[in-house]
């Protein structure tokens, strides 16, 4: 596998030590990371995660993941996606209506209880295709957000995301404030 701990920190962690988790499952995936970035390598699939949100940690994580597809422009590719992810703790009432459901009664009726509730939209915007859910347990809101795009190539693949991913961070902003009135903030260690 290309994928060493030597090549890792050269290529992309741009470190001479990487710290390195090994999986005890067979098919789990190894990571290597550093403070701001976790990187998720499997036999199908090699996935970047910021350890820290900041628009700086954005900018550096898609700089590494356009390296990797530049470094392995032969490699086949079939998809690439931009992920984001938010919990808001209070949301408001317009999102929460959101989630009323006509059967909410009856299954209460019924004597059982709805422990969370799952609401998926898939977005497009020209080329753009975002995938949006939400997911609400005990009052608290998980936003997740996928901008995907199926490419054939690692070089059509980097075209998608270079330069791009803080854009669709602030679009992705602009659509929850303007549809839903959340007004997310960068979380960078917890802060």
């Amino acid at each position: 596998m290309i994928f060493s701990p030597d090549w890792v920190g050269k290529k992309i962690l741009k470190v001479r030590n990487v710290e390195i988790l090994v999986p005890v499952a067979p098919n789990a995936p190894r990571i290597y990371r550093n403070e701001n970035v976790a990187i998720s390598i499997s036999d199908s699939r090699v996935v970047f995660d910021m350890r820290k949100f900041s628009d700086e940690c954005v900018k550096r994580t898609e700089d590494m993941a356009c390296s990797v597809l530049n470094e392995l422009f032969h490699t086949p590719i079939s998809a690439v996606g931009v992920n984001f992810g938010f919990k808001e703790d209070e949301p408001g009432e317009n999102v929460l209506k959101l989630f009323e459901s006509p059967d909410d009664t009856s299954i209460s009726s019924s004597k059982w209880q709805v422990e969370h509730k799952k609401l998926s939209r898939r977005l497009k915007q020209d080329n753009t295709i975002l995938n949006l859910t939400f997911l609400k347990s005990d009052g608290v809101l998980d936003i997740d957000a996928n901008f995907h795009a199926d490419v054939k190539s690692a070089t059509e693949a980097t075209s998608v995301i270079e330069s791009k991913a803080l854009e669709m961070k602030a679009n992705l902003l602009d659509l929850l404030k303007s549809v839903y009135s959340l007004k997310l903030k960068d979380k960078c260690d917890g802060d």
